[in-house]
């Protein structure tokens, strides 16, 4: 277990205040145990007794219905390896700072092949983690085999494609593929633009100074945003400069009152210099 970081936000969190009281599971506080329980990358092992054990060992749960209505509700992802099941938490890199001297991650990373039990496409089943007969590895293969039928279109998965490709490299270094699907299923499909329109605000984004310069967050984040319906200023525009007085200044960082008065400075050193010239040649 490690020490992370709880928002003053999250309890103002109504989505997992609705799906604790319409499951009776302790969902808000599993959920920040699992936080404890993951790794920097915000990973831990699908083992839902030993996760009882380090997070709630004193209630009288079912930890298995825990972890399954926490991931019906997107809030944590189930994957599949040779070496094991696993777990991860979408949204960990964006509320935990992880200390440097913590270890890297010793667990497999999530992608699109080996996502298990849950579909990126498929709505959230609100009422499963309280009805569901299943319980632990039986009850998830039964599942597994209703749920097959919800492959990503190949229209979402060559949008997801364009945008991956077209990301920087510290855009995919904080995102993963897995992140970027969730992101795109929550954009209603009257609001999700056309490939021809992705691929003209990815290539204008592609020259913006932001990404030129490096974009900070994850490309993930830039599809919650809907960024492809803002026009970024292009890299050259914003790096036009302007001397004054010896000094180099953005032109579009300087304060309209502070242009007025450079430009009643400018008026002036021309008037004293011209009444120099005159002075002299008199």
């Amino acid at each position: 277990m490690r020490i992370r970081t709880v928002k003053p936000e999250f309890f103002n969190h109504e989505g997992i205040f609705d799906a604790e009281h319409e499951t009776n599971l302790p969902l808000r506080l599993a959920f920040i145990g699992l936080w404890c329980a993951a790794d920097r990358e915000g990973r831990f092992k699908w083992e839902s007794r030993r996760l009882k054990t380090q997070i709630m060992p004193y209630d009288l749960c079912d930890f298995s219905r825990v972890l399954d209505a926490l991931m019906t509700r997107g809030f944590i992802v189930k994957y599949a390896t040779e070496t094991g099941e696993y777990g991860c938490i979408p949204s960990f890199s964006r509320h935990q700072v992880v200390n440097n001297r913590e270890r890297d991650s010793e667990l497999p990373e999530p992608n699109d092949a080996n996502i298990c039990d849950a579909c990126l496409t498929r709505e959230p089943r609100d009422d499963h983690a309280s009805k569901a007969e299943g319980k632990g590895r039986e009850g998830n293969m039964e599942r597994k085999g209703k749920d097959s039928s919800c492959p990503i279109s190949s229209d979402e998965s060559e949008a997801l494609d364009l945008i991956w490709k077209s990301a920087t490299s510290k855009g995919k270094e904080r995102s993963s593929k897995v992140k970027l699907a969730k992101e795109w299923k929550k954009i209603p499909k009257d609001q999700k633009p056309t490939l021809e329109q992705l691929s003209v605000s990815l290539t204008a984004w592609g020259k913006s100074q932001k990404w030129q310069e490096g974009y900070s967050e994850g490309i993930h984040i830039w599809v919650q945003d809907q960024q492809w319906q803002n026009e970024p200023l292009p890299y050259d525009r914003q790096k036009q400069k302007q001397v004054s007085f010896g000094m180099k200044t953005t032109i579009a960082d300087r304060h309209p009152n502070e242009m007025k008065s450079s430009s009643m400075l400018e008026q002036l050193r021309k008037k004293s210099t011209s009444y120099q010239n005159e002075t002299t040649n008199d």
